[in-house]
């Protein structure tokens, strides 16, 4: 009687023993069937480094290396306000002592990758025809205080300030003169288009009408199908600056600065940025369209360096004669 009244708990205690053996057993099991799944996690490890390196590429466009800003001889190092850190540039002995009986001066702004210093024959050259200038160290280029790149816009404040600083020390008589390369010359046309009568000449080289197929063309370049599968590093760099490529348009901005004295210069074997882009920018400001056959990206200046200065001389010339001089406030 006793032993049948055992046996009842004996099993009962023994059942959830049992149970819980063969849960630890199956769920060994269980982790020996996910570890021998590599299947699951090389595809989602080789998806981790692709977003990785797509980021990291993000990083090196928004804060690009900065080349060596050892100075040019002769030209000095100078700063504006007008933002929200200083504007740094360079300056020929001219810019340095600007009055108000300076005739005309150009400001250079220069490309994606480029530097102030690029400038200094031009600048030296203008010089000798007493025409001073200044060169711009681009957001995040050089001895720039910015830490990003602005892919536009922020360039465009940068010209705009550099303009403004000018004409407190010249007269509503002195002609400014914007000269931008790439990158510099889509926000110097932006600039021209939001403050049309702050600037009195506009000489640009292979300036991209629109940032998105620019964009495309640049990606496609790195690789076979480059704008579709570095599409993160756009996204990654909209995220980090704010910018999206698709908000960059000079050309809407552009016809602002119509029938006004300007110079697009561009080049029919132009990669990066091909020629159509000067044509649509020519077309809607009624600007000198420069062709030129057979330059890379942003070489015309290295080709045809005498001819490049002649350019600038003649806009130059053109801004001189103006019948309506600007206004220290921008106004005419």
């Amino acid at each position: 009687m006793l032993q049948s009244i055992n046996r009842p708990c004996k099993l009962s205690l023994e059942r959830p023993i049992i149970e819980g053996v063969a849960t630890v057993i199956g769920g060994t099991a269980l982790k020996k069937r996910r570890r021998n799944r590599p299947w699951v996690r090389i595809p989602l490890l080789l998806v981790g480094i692709y977003l990785g390196l797509c980021f990291a590429l993000a990083l090196s466009y928004v804060g690009p290396k900065r080349w060596d800003s050892a100075r040019p001889k002769g030209l000095t190092a100078t700063a504006f306000g007008g933002l929200d850190y200083p504007l740094n540039a360079l300056a020929s002995p001219g810019a340095t002592k600007l009055k108000p009986s300076t005739p005309a001066i150009v400001i250079f702004a220069h490309g994606f990758g480029g530097r102030a210093g690029e400038w200094v024959n031009e600048m030296n050259a203008l010089e000798e025809h007493d025409v001073p200038s200044l060169a711009i160290h681009m957001a995040a280029h050089g001895e720039s205080s910015a830490v990003r790149v602005g892919f536009g816009p922020r360039e465009s404040a940068e010209i705009i300030a550099a303009v403004r600083a000018v004409r407190e020390q010249t007269s509503q008589q002195t002609r400014i003169i914007v000269v931008g390369r790439s990158l510099g010359g889509s926000a110097a046309w932006m600039a021209a288009g939001t403050y049309p009568d702050e600037i009195d000449g506009l000489m640009t080289e292979a300036a991209f009408a629109e940032l998105a197929p620019a964009t495309d063309n640049f990606l496609d370049g790195l690789m076979p199908k480059g704008a579709v599968v570095l599409k993160p590093v756009s996204w990654a760099i909209s995220a980090l600056t704010g910018v999206r490529p698709s908000m960059v348009r000079p050309i809407d901005l552009a016809a602002n600065y119509a029938n006004r004295p300007a110079i697009i210069a561009h080049s029919k074997q132009d990669a990066l940025v091909p020629f159509n882009h000067a044509e649509r920018l020519a077309e809607t400001t009624g600007a000198e369209l420069w062709v030129v056959e057979d330059s890379a990206h942003a070489q015309l200046a290295s080709d045809q360096p005498d001819l490049f200065v002649a350019k600038i001389k003649k806009l130059v010339r053109l801004a001189s004669q103006s019948l309506v001089p600007s206004s220290p406030n921008g106004t005419r």
